[in-house]
């Protein structure tokens, strides 16, 4: 551990309501940025990211 290590952490949580179709932006998956989309119509979409950075 050192002055210059950021770590980070984020969490989301949606609740799609009827037939909402609502995604969580900016995950990151894969190296491409997409959203988490549900597997089907009304279904929650819940989303967790970690990570660290260290900058010189």
């Amino acid at each position: 551990m050192s002055k210059t290590l950021l770590l980070y952490a984020s969490a989301g949580w949606l609740r799609n309501r009827g037939n909402a179709t609502f995604t969580l932006r900016g995950v990151k998956v894969v190296g491409l940025v997409v959203g988490l989309t549900p597997s089907y119509p009304g279904a929650l979409v819940r989303g967790v990211q970690i990570g660290m950075l260290e900058r010189f």
